[in-house]
């Protein structure tokens, strides 16, 4: 693959951990409600889970709704929980991406709440572009955010490296020609970028 001239990459579980059985003990733990109860609001979440990736609804907006009530729990306290879903980065993959010989641009199905944490975090910095579903109104698997990111680039389909943990994500990138890897350990990355050569200097 020395014809790859970009990567892109997702955050969750790629760049950095998603801690959901983490965050639902640390909901269960501040608010003292049952497990069933904190499940069925995390459900609940989920099912609108779309409209808050692509900036329709906010986090706020489905804390009022689906939250607040039957955990009887204060936004700042959930906010607490919320920010937990979100682990350490993978310091394998920082390195690797401060490494890369071809630019790195991001790609992050996500909420406000948390592209707002997360803007001007190291992956931030050292990419070209990082677009956060919420604030781009387009999130995966759809062939149109893919689309959008070919143009931005302005580069062919095989000429692009895009990393993400969920399989129908990886589908949808690579229906348009993109080289998607499915990640399932961060160092799925690394062992990847060192196989195309796309890392410089000593690892």
């Amino acid at each position: 693959m020395s014809h790859i001239k970009a990567v892109l990459s997702d955050i969750g579980n790629v760049i950095m951990p998603v801690q959901t059985e983490f965050f639902i003990k640390n909901l269960v733990e501040k608010s003292g409600a049952d497990m069933t109860v904190v499940n069925d609001v995390v459900r609940k979440t989920i099912a609108v889970e779309h409209e808050i990736n692509r900036g329709r609804r906010t986090i706020r907006q489905a804390f009022d709704e689906f939250i607040a009530q039957p955990l009887n729990i204060g936004y700042e306290e959930f906010l607490d929980s919320w920010y937990a879903l979100l682990g350490e980065e993978y310091p394998q993959v920082r390195e690797a991406y401060e490494r890369l010989n071809v630019p790195l641009y991001v790609l992050s199905n996500i909420n406000d709440v948390h592209a707002d944490y997360l803007h001007g975090r190291w992956f931030e910095e050292i990419s070209i572009a990082c677009w956060m579903s919420n604030e781009i109104g387009m999130d995966k698997p759809s062939r149109e955010v893919f689309e959008f990111v070919l143009g931005q680039i302005k580069c062919q389909p095989s000429e692009l490296l895009f990393f993400d943990d969920i399989a129908e994500n990886v589908q949808s990138a690579a229906s348009l020609g993109i080289n998607a890897v499915l990640v399932k350990n961060p160092d799925d990355v690394v062992k990847k970028l060192e196989e195309c050569k796309l890392l410089v200097g000593k690892s």
